[in-house]
């Protein structure tokens, strides 16, 4: 019996106890005396996880998200314009001569000039072969970033490789066919065709840049 009245008498006291600073709360009072009831807070404890997770954890996966559809992105660009490049062999390898054979052009001599068809063949096939290069790297590395979303961030920076080679050899590729071997040193941008084509090539270069800038970023 004296054991039974000894376990109520502290469970009575741990109940006092855990409501002491209720008690305290609603009793405070203002400088005049008046009641100030207390304001309500949220307590946040850092080992309570949701289904979603953090909100770090959160913002991370949709940062990497967001940088594994610019690369699938990049990736659909040079499968896109590979094929359509195939597709139109007749066509480009009609631009392409217009392009190194610098007809009626000042600024460019006679050696300068390509007149051999084996020689426009080559030239011609660099594009379509540098974007389905872009295409495959870009989507091999996308589905490297995909599966390494959830991982640590060394592993998940490490998976970027493909994907940014991808979008160095179509910033390479572009800037070096139509800014450097076309514009300078065929002085394309004197021709009709050029002034439509240099500037598109331009856009293509800055965005693949940017683009390539941002999923290089660290990712913590």
């Amino acid at each position: 019996m004296s054991g039974r009245l000894a376990f109520t008498s502290r469970l009575i006291t741990a109940n006092k106890l855990s409501e002491a600073p209720r008690l305290r709360a609603k009793n405070t009072l203002d400088r005049s005396g008046k009641a100030v009831r207390p304001a309500a807070t949220i307590q946040i404890r850092p080992e309570h996880k949701t289904s979603l997770g953090s909100p770090r954890s959160v913002e991370i996966n949709v940062v990497r998200i967001i940088k594994i559809i610019l690369i699938v992105l990049v990736g659909l660009w040079g499968f896109i314009g590979g094929l359509g490049n195939l597709a139109l062999t007749d066509s480009g390898f009609t631009a392409t001569a217009e392009v190194v054979g610098a007809a009626g052009r000042s600024g460019v001599a006679d050696w300068q000039r390509i007149e051999n068809p084996l020689l426009i063949w080559a030239a011609w096939a660099l594009l379509p072969i540098g974007k389905l290069a872009t295409a495959a790297l870009c989507f091999f590395g996308a589905w490297r970033m995909c599966l390494s979303r959830h991982s640590p961030a060394d592993q998940f920076n490490t998976a970027k490789a493909f994907g940014l080679l991808g979008c160095g050899i179509a910033i390479a590729m572009m800037f070096g066919i139509f800014m450097v071997a076309a514009d300078t040193y065929f002085k394309f941008w004197q021709a009709e065709l050029g002034s439509r084509v240099m500037p598109i090539a331009f856009r293509y270069v800055g965005s693949i840049g940017i683009i390539a800038l941002f999923v290089n970023q660290p990712d913590r």
